[in-house]
C-alpha cells in the first residue's frame, strides 16, 4: 500500500506539473528576470478590504449626492414652480413615429445609442427620463410639480457618472409613481429583443422601494 501510494503521489505531480505547464512559467520567470517576493496574506487581504471600502464609499457617495440635491430642489420649487411638468422625456413617447412615418404627436426626438455599460440598451447619458405606469395621471399637479423639480437632478446624474463611470443606473422613485432614471431610455427598451415588454411596473410595492420609504433617515 505504501509504495502504490508513493506512486500514486508521483504520477499526480506530473499530472500537474504536466497539466499547468509549471516548467515553463518557471522558464518564463527566468526569461525575464523576475523576482517572486513572498507577500502577507494577511496584509493583501487588508488591502483588498480597503480598496472595497473606497468603492462602495465612491456609490454611497453618489446616493447621497442625489439625496441631498433632491431635497434642495423639492424644497426650493415649492414656492417657485407653476405645477407645469415642462419639457421632459417621457420613456414611453421617446422616438415614436406616427403611420405616415412622422413624429407621433405626444413624441420626442433623442439620440439613443447602445452601451455595453447598460446592458446593450440603447440610452442617452446627457439626460435621463421619466417612467412611469400608464394608469399615473399626468395631469396630476403634485406628479407635475415633482417632474418639473426633479428635472434638476440631470446634472448630477451626469455628474456623477463621469466621477465614477462604474456606476449603473441613476434614479429618483417617486412616492406618486413615476421615476426619473439616467440616462434616458425608451420603454420598451430599444436593445432589439424587447418589442413585447410589458407596461412599466409601479414599483412601488417592490421592497426595495418600502424598505426605502419606511426606513431611517438619520444614518
Amino acid at each position: 500500500v505504501k509504495n502504490w501510494a508513493l506512486k500514486f503521489g508521483v504520477d499526480l505531480w506530473e499530472f500537474g506539473r504536466h497539466f499547468t505547464k509549471m516548467n515553463q512559467i518557471q522558464n518564463k520567470y527566468h526569461e525575464y528576470n523576475v523576482e517572486v517576493v513572498r507577500k502577507d496574506g494577511l496584509l493583501l487581504v487588508r488591502e483588498l478590504a480597503v480598496e472595497v471600502k473606497n468603492h462602495m464609499d465612491f456609490k454611497m457617495n453618489a446616493v447621497m449626492r442625489i439625496m441631498d440635491s433632491a431635497e434642495a430642489a423639492a424644497l426650493s420649487a415649492g414656492s417657485t414652480t407653476d405645477g407645469s411638468p415642462g419639457s421632459y422625456y417621457d420613456a414611453r413617447w421617446l422616438n415614436v413615429h406616427a403611420d405616415d412615418g412622422t413624429l407621433a404627436a405626444r413624441a420626442r426626438r433623442l439620440l439613443l445609442s447602445p452601451s455595453r455599460h447598460f446592458d446593450h440598451i440603447a440610452v442617452n447619458t446627457s439626460y435621463s427620463a421619466v417612467l412611469m405606469p400608464p394608469y399615473i395621471n399626468t395631469e396630476d399637479p403634485e406628479v407635475q410639480n415633482q417632474i418639473a423639480w426633479s428635472e434638476h437632478l440631470d446634472p448630477l446624474f451626469v455628474n456623477n457618472y463621469e466621477i465614477d463611470p462604474t456606476l449603473s443606473w441613476q434614479y429618483y422613485a417617486s412616492s406618486n409613481g413615476f421615476m426619473r432614471r439616467y440616462p434616458a431610455m425608451s420603454w420598451p427598451p430599444e436593445d432589439g429583443y424587447s418589442h413585447h415588454a410589458r407596461d412599466f411596473y409601479d414599483f412601488r410595492s417592490s421592497n426595495w422601494f418600502v424598505e426605502a420609504a419606511t426606513s431611517p433617515k438619520d444614518w
